[in-house]
């Protein structure tokens, strides 16, 4: 077997509040239970500003994440190697400890040519960020459909997650296209998290997001923007998929809190794994494969 290499950058975002840490953790452990049966896939953690090898941690000891630190702006990058008889490929999957929104503000000043970033506090961070996201050839976006809905309000203004998905897709499609240097897209993965919340309402809208009937009338109501733009992109190099992790409940239904106020995640004893999207996140690494590393 030949011990070459080839490198393939997917980077993670998420806009505010959307769970990407606990659907980075998910990953991780879809990815750790799928190495267990396939002896050509291996995952690798590199740690950065912040211990990622704790969420999965909590996750399988019933706990969420707690809410990410302010002032990080790059965390963590997990690698996927899938060994082949004539070389290997890894996807690294870079992800960065900020909004969607912040990043889309500095994009468009990489993209004017100005690469200003006397308004951000971390420098080398930012530095980072421009170097394994506007260097990647694709993104796996997470977005909460709560907050889609009206579910969730914020006084933020502008927090609306159709524009804000919106305008970091069209800054990356159109740094991309105004630098023919840079690796061109081939991919992005679109997350829905959260779910769980809205899964019954949807499919009584006939919007459920299993089906490709109910995920474009779900986009054309709820991500008109983004969904224009990804039309435009190529619809045929996107990935649609949900994402929930179901939570411990009383007997009249309401989700049950820890000792420091979050929900308690379900967990399955015998495999001592939470109860979430297994499915979607298998699915996922296997997009990433036929994508980025065939």
């Amino acid at each position: 077997m030949s011990n070459d290499i080839e490198s393939t950058r997917v980077a993670v975002i998420g806009t505010r509040a959307s769970g990407k840490t606990t659907a980075l953790g998910l990953l991780n452990l879809a990815a750790i239970d799928l190495a267990e049966k396939d002896e050509n896939f291996t995952i690798r953690i590199i740690e950065k500003t912040m211990g990622i090898r704790s969420v999965p941690a909590l996750l399988m000891k019933g706990k969420f994440p707690p809410s990410t630190i302010e002032g990080d702006v790059f965390e963590a990058v997990l690698e996927l190697t899938w060994k082949g008889i004539i070389r290997s490929h890894t996807i690294k999957l870079p992800f960065a400890d900020t909004s969607g929104e912040t990043l889309q503000t500095m994009i468009d000043s990489f993209r004017k040519g100005m690469y200003d970033l006397k308004e951000f506090s971390d420098l080398e961070g930012a530095k980072e960020i421009h170097d394994f996201i506007l260097q990647s050839n694709g993104f796996i976006i997470v977005t909460p459909v709560t907050k889609a809905i009206g579910l969730e309000s914020s006084e933020i203004i502008d927090d609306d997650p159709d524009v804000n998905v919106a305008r970091f897709v069209d800054a990356i499609v159109n740094f991309k296209r105004d630098n023919p240097d840079s690796p061109p897209i081939k991919g992005i993965a679109l997350m829905f998290t959260k779910y769980d919340l809205v899964q019954h309402a949807l499919k009584v809208w006939g919007m459920g997001l299993e089906s490709e009937i109910g995920l474009k009338k779900f986009m054309h109501a709820y991500y008109p923007q983004t969904y224009t733009i990804l039309e435009n992109f190529g619809l045929e190099k996107v990935k649609f998929l949900e994402s929930w992790i179901e939570v411990e409940v009383d007997e009249e239904g309401n989700p049950i809190c820890d000792e420091d106020g979050r929900y308690k995640v379900s967990i399955n004893k015998r495999k001592r794994r939470p109860i979430y999207s297994e499915k979607s996140y298998i699915s996922l690494i296997e997009w990433l494969k036929e994508v980025f590393a065939e």
